[in-house]
């Protein structure tokens, strides 16, 4: 804090930056000058201004909360979806169209392969971009091929957790009748092919015993004899019960991992005959257990070549990418894992979050960001914690209902509470300061252009941006609070008889200063309006006549007389505010020592 005293007896301070919140638990006298102890719906600009939060205006209400939001690209076409209601609905400007039936439950989503997969423990469904969701049926594997009638042959393909289905091929002999398939029990043959693409007919089978009697021998060939049959399908379960995804191969982000059922194994794709690696695959038996089966992962994020994962009870490891060869000479893909942290971890499910390329993650009301040093070998400084000046909001998260959400372009990082009252911390973490948003209980976000998309618990769908002055014509409550400012002297007694305030003149920019003291708790608020002159709303009797765009500083009296400590107080709860303060001056004189 600096001073300068003027030629009268006072010394003016200047406060030129605000820095946000700091919830400081051993009192606000030792804040900086522009930090907060309390601050509602201030947005800290880049630039360290303090303006009104973004309000919201409604695009669809449903019934029920809304359970998922996404934005991305679909077969080369940019879409943003949402689930709610027991639908899956496809926003399109001020349009919203239901595309599909999904389970009323939190829903994930993510692209791969030019389609959208969907994720919410109870079903697994996919859209094209075209027509309408489906259920994902599942890629038919390859099982085994050159089998000869009487069995065996190689073994491909791992059977698809997803599906019952199966393919294999026979190498027939033109002798054999009778052709013995890898497995007995059978469900159904749905078709049989021998040569060409095209199904044949004569032929009866023996479900029990997995036996193919044809009427005629087909030819001698090679593999020429095409099976596809379905058996009994239990495995289908351990797909569907996931609920959240990442994408990770070694350096390539081209394989899916699932994982969020509750326990502590995440399973992934397999690649298929033609060398893709499918999220409609998932091959029996690949999957990882991260750690010990006591408590379920709760976080999985690529973190450079590695994975990064993340338990409830504590624990972060880095799974690596390797390949391993098996006896028979296969070629599996191999991850190996690390335990690189075991004090902390994550406790709201799905919600690790890459943040200016560092990992976070909630663990015991803190946020840790994850630093990389050596990701090789457990290291307790990987975590930083980098929530301190906002621990009090954070002590009381419950993470079960927490959603994170990272906005890139804005550099601004979400941490919605969803308490009563709807609290969001936000960082931005290119000015690393804090502040707290209230009346957001969001469920689910998306970044959509200049817009934010939020998905809220009472079942509306809003956009979020500077054009909108109100949360659905509801006054923005911005409250803003200094420490308590000694003025670098905190045993002198102080009077300050007026301040000047630097604001950003806008069509609505109004504004209520006022202060409190140690020697009383409140003095009148006092009115700083730096309203543009437009013809919008036109009345003469509240026109500024202002029409110039520059900075505008105006004085108010505002007398606060033998203080040791001065607390400043801004306040904007119009029915439209878009109030930007630039920075705030003090005139001080100090008149004797504190008795």
């Amino acid at each position: 804090m600096a001073g300068i005293t003027s030629s009268g007896g006072e010394t003016i301070f200047q406060l030129q930056k605000f820095l946000g919140l700091n919830e400081s638990p051993d009192g606000d006298t030792q804040l900086k000058m522009g930090e907060s102890p309390s601050m509602r719906n201030w947005q800290v600009t880049a630039q360290n201004h303090l303006r009104v939060r973004a309000g919201f205006g409604t695009l669809e209400r449903f019934e029920g909360p809304v359970r998922g939001l996404w934005s991305g690209y679909v077969a080369g076409h940019r879409k943003t979806v949402c689930a709610a209601a027991g639908g899956v609905w496809e926003v399109e400007g001020e349009t919203v169209r239901r595309i599909g039936d999904i389970w009323d439950a939190p829903t994930t989503m993510f692209g791969f392969d030019d389609k959208l997969y969907f994720l919410n423990g109870h079903e697994y469904l996919v859209w094209d971009g075209e027509g309408y969701v489906d259920t994902v049926d599942g890629y038919v594997p390859l099982i085994s091929t050159a089998i000869a009638p009487s069995g065996g042959g190689t073994t491909v393909e791992n059977i698809n957790r997803l599906t019952g289905k199966r393919r294999c091929e026979f190498s027939a002999d033109g002798k054999a009748t009778d052709f013995q398939l890898p497995e007995k029990g059978l469900l159904l043959v749905e078709k049989i092919t021998i040569g060409t693409d095209t199904p044949v007919t004569g032929w009866t089978v023996d479900k029990a015993e997995g036996v193919i009697t044809f009427a005629k021998a087909p030819e001698a060939g090679n593999s020429n004899v095409k099976v596809w049959y379905t058996m009994p399908n239990t495995l289908r379960a351990l797909v569907e019960g996931m609920r959240y995804s990442e994408q990770f191969n070694g350096a390539a982000d081209t394989r899916v991992f699932l994982y969020g059922d509750g326990s502590a194994k995440a399973i992934y794709c397999g690649v298929t005959e033609d060398g893709k690696a499918s999220a409609e695959y998932f091959p029996d038996l690949y999957e990882m257990q991260v750690g010990s089966s006591n408590a379920p992962l709760t976080g999985m994020i690529k973190y450079y070549d590695r994975l990064m994962s993340y338990k409830a009870d504590g624990g972060a490891y880095s799974t690596s990418y390797e390949v391993t060869s098996l006896p028979d000479g296969s070629v599996v893909p191999g991850f190996r894992t690390v335990s690189v942290n075991k004090e902390i971890g994550n406790e709201a499910a799905g919600q690790v979050r890459l943040v200016d390329n560092i990992p976070r993650t909630l663990y015991q009301g803190n946020l840790y960001g994850w630093a990389y040093i050596n990701y090789a070998q457990r290291d307790e400084r990987n975590a930083k914690l980098l929530s301190g000046k906002v621990q009090k909001s954070l002590s009381a998260v419950d993470p079960a209902k927490v959603y994170c959400f990272d906005d890139d372009t804005k550099r601004e990082y979400y941490i919605f509470l969803n308490d009563e009252a709807g609290t969001a911390l936000v960082n931005n973490y290119q000015a690393d300061v804090w502040y707290l948003y209230t009346g957001l209980p969001t469920t689910c976000a998306a970044r959509v252009g200049q817009e934010l998309i939020l998905g809220l618990s009472d079942g509306r769908l809003v956009r979020m941006s500077e054009g909108y002055l109100n949360d659905d014509k509801v006054p923005i409550d911005a409250y803003w609070e200094s420490g308590s400012l000694s003025f670098e002297k905190d045993y002198r007694r102080k009077s300050s008889g007026e301040i000047w305030v630097s604001m950003q003149p806008t069509s609505n920019a109004n504004l209520l200063v006022t202060a409190r003291s140690d020697r009383r708790s409140g003095y009148l608020d006092k009115a700083v309006n730096m309203v543009l002159a437009t013809f919008r709303g036109l009345n003469f009797g509240s026109m500024s006549f202002l029409t110039n765009r520059t900075p505008q500083m105006e004085r108010i009296k505002l007398k606060v007389k033998k203080f040791a400590y001065y607390q400043l107080i801004l306040k904007s709860n119009f029915a439209a505010s878009d109030a930007t303060v630039l920075g705030v001056d003090f005139a001080v004189r100090y008149t004797g020592n504190v008795k």
